[in-house]
């Protein structure tokens, strides 16, 4: 099965909340694939729905020049370093068509931009690629994840692509082009997703995991939970994954990882549809949910 095979076998979900997802029989799944980094900060962050609700009662939907432009960019420096250029496009068409005008349409860059680097995944097979160091060097373009750490980050590749915390999949594409690049003006883009865009990035500074914790508590985690015992995430150091931050790396085979995705999804855990894109630890969970994946992972070794 390819990666859109493997979600096809998902449900159809109901609702989301926090990182848990709900079909329509009732029953809750833990989500370990967050729509690929989109969702890390959860489904329905709080600090994301009252800026939504506050640009939609303005009216700010339409494609306007707005203060939110420049405020983006200055928040997104913390993630890329002050020396990147700064870009988004409406989508992923006119952002290819900037990599293009850039580098050329038969550069490394514009054939490796439809399938960057992953850092998570560059750290996971850092020894078959002769080094972290040698891997990041040899990406033209690499996806920029929150929490990985700097020996992974793939921070000196031509053009990063930061994976921005805003859930859904229409905030317009984000690129960080070297400095030394004259990319495109950026597109003009509703006021609306440029300031979620802001505020997510201004979250993720202020998120525990930034500081490399292993485990952490969302403000918007239940008040009970909050009394729980922190899980021990170093015990999801196994033979199926290798841990990066919160980010879980498939290191067996790829034809293996057919049966392993559906074990999961039967005992109530999503994955990452695709091997070679990361699952990521969810930001809290109780423990009964922990102890149930750390199971899952110790059944699925033995099988």
């Amino acid at each position: 099965m390819d990666a859109a095979e493997r979600w096809a076998l998902l449900p159809p979900i109901r609702r989301a909340r926090g990182f848990y997802l709900y079909d329509y029989a009732g029953r809750r799944y833990l989500d370990f694939y967050q729509n690929g980094g989109r969702a890390l900060l959860g489904h329905r962050p709080a600090v994301l729905s009252s800026r939504l609700k506050k640009l939609l009662s303005s009216g700010l939907l339409a494609e306007l020049p707005s203060i939110h432009g420049p405020r983006l960019e200055r928040a997104l420096r913390s993630l890329v370093g002050p020396e990147r250029v700064i870009r988004w496009y409406h989508d992923d068409v006119r952002a290819r068509a900037a990599v293009i005008r850039v580098y050329g349409v038969d550069s490394p860059q514009a054939r490796a931009f439809d399938r960057p680097a992953d850092p998570a995944a560059v750290a996971a097979t850092a020894s078959e690629a002769g080094g972290c160091e040698a891997a990041r060097e040899a990406a033209a373009v690499a996806r920029l994840r929150p929490f990985v750490p700097p020996a992974a980050a793939g921070g000196e590749a031509d053009l990063l692509l930061p994976v921005i915390p805003f859930p859904g999949a229409f905030a317009p594409p984000v690129l960080c082009f070297g400095p030394a690049s004259r990319p495109p003006a950026s597109d003009v883009v509703s006021p609306l997703l440029l300031a979620g865009l802001e505020r997510v990035v201004l979250q993720l500074q202020r998120d525990p995991r930034w500081g490399g914790a292993l485990c952490w508590l969302q403000p918007e985690m239940p008040q009970r939970k909050r009394r729980a015992r922190a899980p021990v995430w170093e015990t999801l150091e196994t033979d199926l994954w290798r841990r990066i931050g919160p980010y879980l790396a498939w290191r067996g085979d790829y034809e293996d990882y057919d049966v392993v995705f559906e074990e999961f999804l039967k005992a109530g855990f999503i994955l990452s549809p695709g091997p070679d894109e990361p699952s990521i630890i969810p930001g809290w969970c109780s423990h009964g949910d922990f102890a149930r994946f750390a199971a899952t992972c110790r059944s699925v070794e033995c099988g």
